[in-house]
């Protein structure tokens, strides 16, 4: 909603056998607007993210510092609270902060431009969410855009408390590099008006 703020502060491990990074302390601030674009009141959500973190290598310490900045706005091109469907668009552009913290492992080289395309379908216990999109860098020809495709859903247990489970597929375009299939699964207990406890695997 137009002036709202949600901000999410969060920590996080990715603890391969190759190597380890983990995200200390990563916070994400949206803010809402809505401005009138030809007439039509276009529901805004601006994006900035940022974590504190570190990753090490198999048998090097681990390197702390600043990871990569994310920035975007959400734009939400159709609504239709009758048929309880969502169409939005997510563009985003992530960025290091310096030579130094690509060189520790913690931000890519370049910048890497983000572009999903999100669609959630409401039903009465259930919401369903499907998304794909792009990533492609920028001033790093040694990294490939990468084709990504996630379905989602989401349900109320209780009144305060509610389960999420993912499926999410990366794919390198032109190229016959690795393919990622993720599972995620998620609990979130709401601690009141103005909190929520989230975790997931």
């Amino acid at each position: 909603d137009k002036g709202e703020w949600e901000i999410n502060f969060t920590t996080s491990a990715d603890l391969a056998t190759s190597a380890k990074t983990i995200d200390y302390l990563l916070v994400d601030a949206n803010y809402g607007l809505l401005p009138k674009v030809f007439g039509h009141e276009l529901p805004l959500q601006l994006k900035l993210e940022g974590p504190v973190s570190a990753a090490k290598e198999n048998g090097e310490p681990f390197q702390a510092g600043l990871g990569a900045f994310e920035t975007g706005v959400k734009a939400v091109v159709y609504s239709n609270d009758h048929q309880g469907i969502e169409l939005s668009v997510y563009p985003q552009l992530e960025f290091g902060t310096g030579s130094t913290f690509v060189d520790k492992g913690l931000a890519d080289p370049g910048q890497t431009f983000i572009f999903p395309v999100l669609v959630s379908k409401q039903f009465h216990y259930v919401t369903l969410v499907f998304n794909g999109g792009v990533e492609t860098p920028i001033n790093d020809p040694d990294r490939v855009t990468i084709g990504t495709f996630g379905a989602a859903i989401g349900m109320a247990i209780r009144r305060h408390f509610a389960m999420m489970g993912e499926v999410r597929f990366e794919s390198p375009f032109h190229t016959r590099d690795e393919r990622i299939l993720l599972w995620n699964a998620g609990v979130l207990r709401s601690l009141g008006h103005y909190a929520v406890l989230y975790g997931n695997v």
